[in-house]
């Protein structure tokens, strides 16, 4: 996955374990909330994960926006903590439309 700058420059960033791997959290962060309220209020398209995507949000940033970047915004759009058991093959998930 591409550089975690923009997300951690701009929310407070805690350290956390989720299942039993230390990670980063920014949800608690000040400003969090508004931001993926924010972030809902977007027009969206949806898609189908197909074959090969599936826990896997960096590629389906790539597919949507040319640009493994907002894998990020991928799983906050769409509520996702763990791509790997949440973006399984044949879900619909949402899009938001972003410029990039």
């Amino acid at each position: 996955m591409s550089s975690d700058k923009s997300r951690f420059s701009v929310f407070d960033v805690k350290d956390v374990v989720f299942k039993d791997k230390s990670t980063k959290e920014i949800i608690s962060s000040k400003g969090w909330n508004s931001y993926a309220e924010n972030l809902d209020l977007l027009p969206k398209k949806t898609m189908v994960i197909p074959a090969g995507l599936e826990g896997r949000p960096d590629l389906i940033s790539y597919h949507a926006y040319g640009i493994v970047d907002y894998w990020w915004v991928v799983c906050v759009a769409n509520n996702i903590i763990d791509p790997f058991e949440q973006l399984k093959e044949g879900k619909q998930i949402k899009i938001p439309l972003i410029n990039n």
